[in-house]
């Protein structure tokens, strides 16, 4: 009788351990979400529907309320998930239309790892990276149209986002690339821009 007790005690605890097994391996290849992972976090906020990691991160979700809190909640549990990767892929969808907003990996490392930081070095390396970037290129030319517009008019016809990429760009041009730069190219141009969505 003892005997018997005992075998099937040990196939509970078999069964246990085939379902933990079976558990984990679900969870590694992807049918099962991390409670913890940045996209469970995101799922609580936002309409999440798609969210993964490959040599680029991506994050599509429905459009709800603030654009911009949506697209930096995005980046920021993005690049929990998905650190160090050569880019990064918001795409928020609207009834009619999609805005995507990518950005180069090494602007949101930068970014996310300076939050709540005053004073950040950014590599040489990483400075070639972004100024080779086509993103950096489409916002400097706005902060420089903005800042050669203050220069000769003042500001009594800007908007703050406009003065913000002005004050950027006399930055950049003082100083090179800084965490201003890192800060503005997100909340500015990739954000605030009209040429992402279609």
């Amino acid at each position: 009788m003892a005997k018997e007790n005992s075998k099937a005690k040990d196939w509970y605890k078999s069964w246990w351990v085939i379902l933990i097994a079976i558990g984990l391996l679900l969870w590694s290849f992807g049918f099962l979400s991390n409670p913890f992972s940045g996209e469970s976090e995101l799922k609580r906020d936002y309409k999440v529907t798609d969210f993964f990691c490959t040599q680029s991160a991506y994050v599509d979700m429905v459009s709800s309320g603030n654009r911009e809190d949506q697209v930096i909640s995005g980046l920021i549990y993005l690049y929990e998930d998905c650190p160090d990767l050569s880019s990064y892929h918001v795409t928020i969808t609207e009834s009619t239309r999609e805005c995507l907003y990518s950005l180069n990996g090494e602007v949101v490392k930068y970014w996310y790892e300076g939050i709540g930081e005053e004073n950040q070095l950014i590599s040489e390396e990483s400075k070639r990276i972004i100024e080779n970037d086509i993103g950096f290129t489409l916002w400097k030319s706005q902060a420089k149209y903005y800042f050669e517009f203050e220069s000769m008019n003042g500001i009594s016809d800007m908007t703050i986002q406009q003065m913000s990429l002005s004050g950027a760009y006399k930055d950049y041009l003082e100083n090179g690339i800084t965490r201003t730069t890192i800060y503005s190219i997100i909340h500015d141009y990739e954000i605030n821009g009209q040429f992402n969505c279609e």
